[in-house]
């Protein structure tokens, strides 16, 4: 995929990669949004209980802080296009 990179936290092994736009979202949003975020990726590399379907291949998962990330799901391996926090992100 074209425009996609590894996040220096999740290594390639995870199956978890950014979006260049994600990476700069996720860059402006505070240390505690970014491990909650970080966590919740590891997580749910197994489990899609939580995750609301956009289209047939794009999902979001909304965490319990106002964070909320756009994502496609390829078997276990999870790339993220999209980051919103509008309540925590440093100014």
């Amino acid at each position: 995929m074209a425009n996609v990179a590894y996040f220096s936290a999740a290594s390639s092994e995870h199956g978890i990669a950014y979006s260049r736009d994600a990476f700069r979202q996720m860059s402006r949003l505070r240390a505690t949004t970014r491990r909650e975020i970080k966590q919740a990726l590891s997580h749910m590399r197994t489990d899609d209980t939580h995750d609301e379907l956009l289209t047939e291949a794009l999902r979001v998962r909304r965490l319990a802080s106002g964070a909320r990330f756009v994502f496609e799901r390829a078997g276990s391996a999870l790339t993220v296009l999209s980051i919103a926090d509008t309540q925590n992100s440093r100014t």
